[in-house]
């Protein structure tokens, strides 16, 4: 059996480290950062540390966020136009490395300027994440509600392998592919379509056959559990129905 897990472990992390592995995180509902509220921190690749800081604490100021050490990308190349859906994002030229990047500015005629964005639509950052073990790329999928000034934030993904880069608007492979993630005592998982709306059983084993954690829940796209700190390394994630199974490894990590 152990024989088996190790085998196993070794053909899945060849393919991974090959095509990368997109995770989702999909909020239902979506993340409204109403004006006036408060700074909204997001840690988009789950490693405990605030990645974001969104502000939005006031109507006669600009919206804005923070981005730390972490580059972001508004657009492709000199074209003034938003980053859109289908953009590759990895070794651009135009990432912007100021800590503070403005959303939208606040004009002498009291009317807003609307910076990287598309219009009233949502459209898309890009998210250089920079950490000791190398830079994750990801995406933040959102718009600015120009009515009432509120941030909506409907998505966001990261690729979980560093220095892989990813497209605006990736997906996991909802088809067939099974996702995991594993960081700062969160466990995100993102399942292919024949297991949504299904009764779920979650068994998450070391690659010694020995069970670290399971759970029963009604799949979704996206799903986060909250669990306690592991120690890195790889771990095989099988979720079953009654009439499926699929397993797949697991990477935790617990910081860069």
């Amino acid at each position: 059996m152990i024989r088996f897990l190790l085998l196993f472990s070794c053909v899945v992390f060849n393919t991974i480290v090959a095509t990368g592995q997109v995770i989702l995180n999909d909020p239902n509902p979506n993340i409204v950062i109403e004006m006036g509220a408060e700074p909204f921190e997001l840690d988009i690749d789950l490693d405990g540390e605030i990645d974001i800081i969104f502000h939005n604490e006031d109507w006669y100021y600009d919206i804005w966020m923070e981005a730390s050490y972490h580059q972001v990308l508004y657009h492709y190349g000199y074209d003034p136009d938003c980053l859109k859906e289908g953009t590759f994002i990895y070794q651009s030229p135009f990432w912007k490395v100021d800590e503070e990047h403005a959303l939208a500015i606040r004009n002498y005629d009291g009317y807003w300027d609307q910076l990287p964005l598309c219009g009233d639509g949502f459209s898309y950052l890009g998210i250089k994440l920079i950490g000791n073990g190398g830079s994750r790329y990801a995406w933040i999928r959102m718009k600015i509600d120009f009515s009432v000034a509120d941030v909506i934030i409907d998505a966001y993904a990261f690729q979980s392998i560093p220095g892989v880069g990813i497209v605006a608007g990736e997906m996991p492979d909802t088809e067939d592919a099974l996702n995991a993630f594993l960081g700062n005592g969160l466990f995100l998982v993102n399942l292919p379509k024949y297991f949504f709306d299904e009764e779920l059983q979650f068994n998450l084993v070391n690659v010694a056959g020995e069970r670290i954690w399971q759970n029963e829940s009604v799949g979704q796209p996206s799903m986060i559990f909250e669990m306690g700190q592991i120690p890195t390394g790889f771990y095989i994630l099988t979720v079953s129905s009654g009439k499926l199974k699929r397993s797949t490894l697991v990477l935790s990590n617990q910081g860069y």
